[in-house]
């Protein structure tokens, strides 16, 4: 708008009155006026969906924001978060442990045994109506719980002291492993979550011990200790050269388009517990892991 210049300099308290405030719509490249806010509808700020107390702006009011507002309006808190925390007596911190699941290297057939883990859904012997017997079937003479199975069956610990070593490896202090955070939420004793890498290797070896001990309740395969630790590593060293296989195809595609090839620096802090990611190429050179008789 152009028009006289207005002097300022005997400014009254009131003679903001006689201005006129922009209606600015927002937008990621630019904002625009869309004229006098007084005569301006609808206005840009000031929205709510539903009950939600979050104030929005409409120019971001989307359909996936939409979508988000609308499930946690018609969704509870599942019945596990009660149950787990009964059983180990603490607030278990909820939000953060549903945000863990995915990560950079597992696949969602990894994820799976730990998300039946979280919602109690892992097939055990107290759980199965078919069982003929409740106790472990490591025939320790304990009771076969999830929580029994992941973290406290002592014929297990061999698989507990090997993976131990690995995630010291990938960068998980000793002092920070806890005996059933860890295995069972993947978080350290401060119930923080231990980093993407140290994540991903706890649901691959989790994913490989289940599936034996599913062999054994069901064909009667007996437990081999050394094919379980081979079949641990050539998982994880599996999903790792998937990992670079993608992203080497990635930089392939785009490489001669204008397409941004670069990674994110998420993503390169993400990946550096387990080695180093070439930010342009995406590339990932693996550090040498320091792992001894394993």
């Amino acid at each position: 708008m152009i028009g006289t210049p207005y002097d300022t300099s005997e400014w009254e308290d009131d003679d903001w009155q006689l201005t006129d405030r922009a209606a600015i719509w927002h937008d990621p490249s630019h904002y625009p006026i869309r004229g006098i806010e007084s005569t301006t509808y609808p206005q840009d700020q000031g929205w709510k969906m539903g009950k939600s107390e979050e104030v929005l702006k409409l120019s971001k009011c989307t359909i996936s924001k939409a979508t988000q507002i609308l499930q946690i309006k018609h969704t509870q808190e599942p019945n596990c978060q009660l149950i787990w925390n009964e059983i180990l007596g603490i607030a278990l911190p909820w939000e953060v442990i549903w945000k863990m699941l995915g990560t950079p290297l597992t696949n969602p057939r990894d994820e799976e045994a730990f998300y039946k883990l979280l919602h109690r859904k892992l097939n055990t012997r107290t759980k199965d109506s078919r069982s003929k017997t409740k106790k472990c079937r490591m025939k320790c003479g304990c009771l076969e719980t999830q929580l029994h199975l992941v973290a406290e069956c002592p014929k297990l610990n061999f698989y507990r002291q090997y993976a131990t070593k690995f995630l010291k490896a990938l960068g998980v202090e000793e002092d920070e492993i806890h005996a059933i955070y860890t295995w069972t939420f993947n978080l350290n004793t401060e119930l923080k979550p231990v980093n993407k890498i140290a994540q991903a290797f706890l649901r691959i070896a989790l994913r490989t011990v289940y599936r034996h001990l599913t062999k054994l309740e069901i064909n009667g395969s007996p437990i081999n200790k050394k094919r379980i630790k081979r079949d641990i590593a050539n998982d994880f060293m599996s999903r790792i050269l998937a990992f670079q296989l993608y992203r080497r195809n990635y930089y392939l595609d785009k490489v001669n388009t204008n397409i941004p090839i670069h990674r994110s620096k998420s993503e390169v802090a993400k990946l550096s517990p387990l080695g180093e990611l070439d930010i342009v190429t995406g590339h990932l050179t693996i550090r040498p892991l320091s792992l001894i008789h394993i």
